[in-house]
């Protein structure tokens, strides 16, 4: 009796075949795993629409910001030297926008699709800005069809969407002038010869305290969520940089 009980001991619960599927199984679990720990930033970028590029853009920007630039860099404010208007038809110098983090948006009033949607995310977005950053983050708004767009129509415009509101500028100005503009910016694809309004690039553009592109966010990828923390996060960033560079 005991010698069959001791048979039925060394006997393997499940036949060859089966644990040698069983092992493989494993292994391939294993593997799997392996690769997606490995690969966690890839997925991540994948998320949150930011691929191997924009990230090292990002970091880039980082160490950049790390380092005041010097008085006479041409890349101290990306928008000099240029003289624009704003909706109450003053003149709009950017140096004034020294010393504030800015994300610029590219935008014309007779839009019908991406501008009045981008607007409104945009205006949620500035609800949301915590009172202590409310006067170091700015939204300038810049039309890409100065040749319609002047004065009463960006006010209307502005106002029709709510967003006239303190801290919120926006732009227009002579033909010349606001397509220089806009080409410094990449507001079109450039290897467009006669492009429309239409065909702007749907985007927005963080600069930092010094006025340098620090992130380029497009259509895809805009989350307006994630983009007010990069932007307080930036600001806490180069502001004491640029307040020790100023000796205050």
């Amino acid at each position: 009796m005991f010698s069959f009980l001791n048979d039925r001991a060394n006997t393997p619960a499940w036949s060859r075949p089966v644990r040698i599927g069983l092992t493989v199984l494993a292994v391939v679990i294993l593997g799997v795993i392996f690769k997606l720990v490995t690969l966690s930033s890839g997925i991540g970028s994948m998320l949150f629409g930011v691929d191997r590029e924009v990230r090292a853009s990002a970091a880039a920007s980082i160490d950049m910001a790390l380092q005041p630039p010097a008085v006479d860099d041409p890349t101290l404010h990306a928008m000099e030297p240029f003289v624009l208007t704003d909706r109450e038809g003053k003149e709009f110098k950017p140096e004034s926008l020294r010393g504030e983090t800015v994300l610029l948006h590219f935008m014309y009033t007779a839009c019908s699709s991406v501008c009045p949607a981008d607007t409104i995310d945009l205006l949620q977005m500035q609800k949301e800005i915590p009172s202590a950053y409310r006067k170091k983050l700015r939204i300038v708004s810049i039309t890409v069809n100065p040749e319609f767009d002047q004065v009463p129509q960006m006010q209307a415009y502005a106002k029709a969407m709510q967003a006239d509101k303190p801290g919120w500028v926006w732009l227009t100005g002579g033909e010349d002038v606001v397509n220089k503009v806009l080409t410094r910016f990449r507001a079109f694809d450039p290897s467009l010869k006669s492009p429309k309004p239409a065909d702007h690039v749907d985007q927005l553009v963080l600069m930092d305290v010094y006025g340098r592109v620090f992130q380029r966010y497009h259509a895809a990828n805009i989350r307006t969520g994630r983009i007010l923390q990069e932007m307080m996060a930036l600001d806490d960033l180069a502001r004491p940089l640029l307040q020790k560079n100023l000796g205050k």
